[in-house]
């Protein structure tokens, strides 16, 4: 019995998402944070909560080097964090180790923004110190009035991320976000429903031609992977012949690393869901399978690389 439910966990990891939560994007983490600094940690300790005796309250004490966003007089800060959580991630306080952490300042005390997401460790200075001034570009422009004018420069702010290896992946799911949610209702304050609030950039309406092409030549160069079809089907037009070699790149890609899981969707758009024989044969292995323990992998493999040498 455990060792079919290891099994099944390893099977979930692959057909599902790896995160418990949605990931909170470096966005929102300055968008909630009116504190950011870089220090020391000190220490980390565990006092007994004034509310409930039988629970520990967690703070760390950290020695700020630098703040990032905001002001403090304090030189050393006490913050509170939820040290026990299991799911999602707490933060993490390395004792003497230089950390970079996201924070507010709440009930007369300091506490976390984002779980884990509110301690970043970087060893190289020079990509430390593109994070920095990433996180004081956003904050800046977050000084100005809600508008189109704000929106546009968020818009920037995220698409040139993509220039910086330290918070690529930060703006591909921001994009990925985006194109998730386009069709959705934004309220006047820039939020999207995902159930909580969330602050959103809205890119998708504020994303130019130029925007566009800059994804696209990262997408080419394999420097990003791809976000959602929504997102591909958003960046290219339907005459661009580049979408259909850009998704057998993709899917050359998923049969080399045994991603059966996404070969079904890309099956549909390689020839703009008018499947020939040979991808309806595999797109039906794939539906008959309800259950994953049933899925012959190894002949889907070897028929979705046939389908690729009849399309290429």
């Amino acid at each position: 019995m455990k060792y079919l439910i290891v099994l099944i966990l390893l099977l979930s990891q692959e057909y599902g998402s790896a995160y418990p939560i949605d990931p909170i994007t470096l966005n929102e983490m300055i968008s909630c944070s009116p504190y950011v600094a870089y220090g020391k940690v000190i220490n980390s300790y565990d006092t007994i909560a004034k509310e409930d005796s039988n629970s520990l309250q967690t703070y760390a004490t950290v020695k700020i080097e630098k703040m990032v966003v905001g002001y403090i007089e304090e030189e050393t800060v006490k913050i509170f964090y939820d040290a026990h959580m299991i799911c999602p991630s707490p933060a993490r306080f390395k004792q003497g180790a230089l950390v970079t952490v996201f924070f507010k300042k709440k009930d007369q005390e300091y506490r976390t923004t984002g779980l884990s997401y509110s301690t970043t460790y970087h060893n190289n200075e020079s990509r430390l110190d593109t994070y920095h001034r990433r996180i004081m570009d956003n904050a800046r422009i977050r000084d100005l009035s809600i508008g189109e004018e704000r929106e546009r420069k968020l818009t920037n702010w995220c698409i040139d991320n993509l220039d910086y290896q330290i918070v690529r992946n930060d703006a591909v799911r921001e994009l990925s976000r985006a194109f998730n949610n386009m069709n959705k209702d934004i309220d006047k304050k820039g939020y999207r429903p995902y159930g909580k609030k969330r602050p959103s950039i809205n890119l998708v309406n504020y994303m130019t031609d130029n925007h566009k092409v800059k994804i696209k030549s990262y997408l080419y160069n394999n420097k990003i992977k791809v976000f959602n079809l929504k997102g591909l089907e958003y960046l290219f037009t339907k005459e661009e012949t580049n979408l259909k070699k850009y998704l057998i790149m993709i899917l050359t890609d998923d049969v080399k690393r045994n991603r059966i899981y996404r070969i079904k969707s890309y099956l549909q758009k390689t020839h703009n869901n008018n499947l020939p024989k040979e991808a309806i044969e595999i797109y039906n292995m794939l539906n008959a399978a309800k259950n994953i323990f049933y899925l012959d992998k190894d002949l889907v493999i070897e028929k979705t690389k046939r389908y690729l040498e009849l399309i290429e």
